[in-house]
C-alpha cells in the first residue's frame, strides 16, 4: 500500500513539474533599421534578427517604388513612399522608406579637432534629393581617422582630406586640420628665476607659464624647484 502511494505521489509531482515548464519563448523580431531615406537605383540591405527558426519574409507595399527580396535587400526604384513589413511567426514589423532623387552634389564644412579628440561631418544633399549610403576616406590615417559615420578623430598634428561620396558617386572633400594638444601646465616662475635657475632646453614637453607680476602666495601650483 505504501509503494502505491508513493508512486501516485511521484506522478503528481512530475505531471506538476511539467505542467509549470513553458513548451516555448516567445518570438522575438529586431530589425536594423525602422525607417530610410534611399536614392533613386540605391541598394540597401535590411536585416533581421529572430530567435525563431522559421524564415523570415520581407513584402513591400509598393513594389514600384521600392522592391525587396527574400533577403532584405531593397532596391529603390522611384520617387514615393513604401513600408517594407518583416514577418515571422504571425509577429511582424515596419521599416517606413521614403525615396528620393539621386544626389547632385554635397555639401560638408572643414573642420578642426585636437589631438586625440573627436568630431563629426555633416553631411548634406540638395532638397529632394537622398543617399542613404555615404563612404568617408581620410586621405592620412596617420593625422586624421574617419569611420563609417563620418566620426573624424585626431591621431597627430597636421592636415588631411576626407572624401565623402555618395551612393551615385558624386563627392566632395572636407578638409580636417588636427592640432597638438596643449601639455601639462607643471608650475608657475618668474622670468628672472627662468632666466637665472632653470634650464628645461633639454624637456621639450614641459610648459611654463611665466609672470613677471604675480607673486609665489598667488601660484596656483607650487614652484618648481632647480
Amino acid at each position: 500500500m505504501a509503494r502505491k502511494i508513493l508512486a501516485m505521489s511521484m506522478a503528481i509531482v512530475v505531471g506538476l513539474c511539467l505542467f509549470l515548464v513553458p513548451s516555448s519563448a516567445a518570438t522575438t523580431l529586431r530589425l536594423s533599421a525602422r525607417s530610410a531615406v534611399m536614392g533613386i537605383g540605391e541598394v540597401t540591405q535590411f536585416s533581421a534578427r529572430t530567435n525563431s527558426r522559421n524564415a523570415v519574409s520581407w513584402v513591400s507595399s509598393n513594389k514600384t517604388v521600392v522592391d525587396v527580396n527574400s533577403n532584405g535587400r531593397a532596391t529603390a526604384l522611384k520617387e514615393g513612399r513604401a513600408t517594407i513589413t518583416v514577418s515571422v511567426d504571425g509577429f511582424s514589423a515596419q521599416i517606413r522608406v521614403e525615396v528620393k532623387k539621386p544626389p547632385t552634389s554635397i555639401r560638408a564644412s572643414n573642420i578642426s579637432v585636437r589631438e586625440g579628440a573627436s568630431d563629426r561631418i555633416n553631411v548634406q544633399f540638395p532638397p529632394g534629393t537622398a543617399s542613404r549610403a555615404r563612404t568617408f576616406t581620410s586621405s592620412n590615417t596617420r593625422v586624421a581617422r574617419v569611420d563609417s559615420n563620418g566620426n573624424v578623430r585626431g591621431v597627430n598634428a597636421g592636415t588631411a582630406r576626407i572624401r565623402v561620396s555618395a551612393y551615385n558617386g558624386v563627392n566632395t572633400t572636407v578638409t580636417v586640420t588636427v592640432t597638438a594638444a596643449p601639455a601639462p601646465v607643471i608650475g608657475f616662475v618668474k622670468q628672472e628665476e627662468l632666466e637665472d635657475e632653470f634650464d628645461f632646453s633639454n624637456d621639450p614637453d614641459l610648459v611654463i607659464i611665466v609672470d613677471e607680476d604675480i607673486e609665489p602666495e598667488e601660484m596656483p601650483v607650487e614652484m618648481i624647484e632647480p
